[in-house]
């Protein structure tokens, strides 16, 4: 992992992070299930990716941005190799 580039990390991690969200989202609905089966009441447990996020990329030039800023921080983390 070490010889990975920015990028290849950034994907890496973002499978790892949808790989456990799946098994989570598994455990969230077997465990409401469950509950709803014993005790006739709705349960819900809330995950941090529930909330929406703060980033609005909905505009081309919100999105633009983030690509700018993405590149200028793969530069600064390749010239510290």
């Amino acid at each position: 992992m070490h010889r990975m580039t920015l990028a290849e990390a950034h994907s890496y991690l973002a499978g790892q992070d949808r790989r456990a969200r799946q098994s989570w989202e598994q455990t969230r609905v077997l465990g409401g299930l469950v509950h709803k089966v014993l005790t006739g009441e709705e349960w819900s447990i809330e995950f941090p990716w529930d909330e929406p996020d703060d980033i609005d990329v909905t505009t081309p030039e919100d999105l633009e941005r983030m690509r700018t800023m993405a590149r200028h921080m793969e530069e600064v983390f390749n010239a510290k190799r």
